[in-house]
């Protein structure tokens, strides 16, 4: 997906692009996050707009437009076992919405009294899918909760940058983060702890992955 308010598909192996879909309005709505469900056969695409669109994976035709009059969406991704969706949080909190039938299952707040007001832009469950990672990208303010108990276990101290994106460890229990102070941070989501930094751009750092 890209800012040129396109999805296009492509195979890995031919570098050919499979499909390829024209989701431009009159209001000049861009793609903000886009994440497959468990098995491939769906895209789950969350626009400017706070809409979420799910797509056929392989021809990219609609297959439904979910919208909410009180969330405003501002990302989405799948659980690990694709049974749920977390989701939210341009009014600084977010949700979790079964896939079944895309209602709410849970509410979670992310900002405190004394907190600066922002959306969730990155939203992630972890590997087991017990606990979530929710970052405001804008204010670098980042959280750690509990699904069952809905409570913040953690928060990542640290750092005050922005943050463009994160991803998790294969090895349980970590996640790295790219940040705009041209560091990428390493992090235990085991306890909140700041592992390690990553030194050597010279710029701000986009995106992120673990081998």
């Amino acid at each position: 997906s890209s800012y040129d308010q396109t999805i296009k598909v492509w195979d890995v192996t031919t570098g050919k692009m499979i499909s390829e879909r024209d989701v431009s309005t009159p209001k000049d709505i861009y793609i903000k996050s886009i994440s497959y469900n468990k098995d491939g056969t769906q895209l789950l695409v969350c626009n400017v707009d706070a809409k979420l669109s799910l797509y056929n994976a392989q021809t990219l035709n609609p297959i439904q437009i979910i919208a909410n009059d009180t969330i405003r969406f501002s990302t989405a991704s799948y659980s690990k076992d694709g049974k749920k969706v977390v989701t939210g949080g341009a009014s600084g909190q977010f949700y979790i919405l079964d896939v079944t039938t895309w209602k709410v299952e849970k509410y979670f707040k992310t900002v405190d009294r004394n907190e600066q007001f922002a959306s969730m832009d990155i939203l992630k469950f972890n590997n087991d899918d017990k606990r979530i990672l929710a970052i405001s990208g804008i204010v670098g303010l980042g959280k750690i909760y509990d699904i069952e108990s809905s409570k913040v276990v953690h928060k990542l101290h640290g750092t005050s940058y922005s943050v463009a994106s994160a991803k998790f460890s294969p090895v349980k229990g970590l996640f790295v983060a790219a940040y705009d102070d041209m560091n990428a941070k390493l992090w235990s989501m085991n306890n909140g702890r700041l592992i390690g930094s990553l030194r050597g751009h010279t710029s701000l750092i986009q995106c992120v992955s673990f081998s």
